[in-house]
C-alpha cells in the first residue's frame, strides 16, 4: 500500500500526533515533518507522538540514521517523542533511530500501547478517546 502521511496539532492537549500507514520512506517522513514545522500552529514544546502501527517502515539502517540527523539539523524539538508500534520490525527501526547520539536530547522511547504513549507525553489519560478517535479519523481504508 503506498503511503499514508498525516499529521494533526490539538493544542488543547499540547499534542502533536503524526500518523503513518502503509509503505513509508525517508522522502515522505522528511516531506510531513517539514509540513508539521511549517504549520501556524506547531510549537516545539509539545510533546510528539508518531504513530507507525499500520506502517510498513521500508527504510534501510543508512535511511534512518540519515533522517535523525535531518531532523537535528531542522528541527527544534524541547519536549518528549513517544514512538508508537505494532510489530517487531517497526520496533527494531525505531530504536535504531533513537540510539543515534546526535538525538538523544530529543528524548525518544518506543512502546505498543497508546495508553503508556499517552502518559509518556504527560497526556492525561481522561483525553484517550480523542486521541484514538483523531489517530482513527486519519486511517485510510484499503480500496
Amino acid at each position: 500500500m503506498k503511503g499514508i502521511y498525516k499529521y494533526i496539532i490539538l493544542k488543547e492537549l499540547k499534542l502533536i500526533i503524526q500518523f503513518y500507514q502503509g509503505d513509508i520512506t525517508l522522502v515522505g517522513l522528511i516531506n510531513l515533518k517539514k509540513e508539521v514545522l511549517q504549520d501556524k500552529s506547531y510549537n516545539s514544546d509539545y510533546g510528539l507522538l508518531t504513530d507507525f502501527r499500520l506502517s510498513n517502515i521500508l527504510l534501510n539502517v543508512d535511511e534512518v540514521e540519515e533522517y535523525g540527523n535531518w531532523l537535528k539539523e531542522n528541527s527544534n524539538r524541547n519536549n518528549l517523542n513517544m514512538i508508537l508500534t505494532s510489530t517487531p520490525q517497526q520496533t527494531v527501526k525505531t530504536m535504531i533511530f533513537g540510539s543515534n547520539t546526535e538525538l538523544i536530547k530529543y528524548n525518544f522511547d518506543t512502546c505498543s500501547t497508546l495508553e503508556h504513549s499517552l502518559k509518556h507525553l504527560n497526556v492525561e489519560l481522561k483525553n484517550l478517546k480523542k486521541v484514538e478517535t483523531e489517530i482513527e479519523k486519519m486511517i485510510v481504508s484499503p480500496k
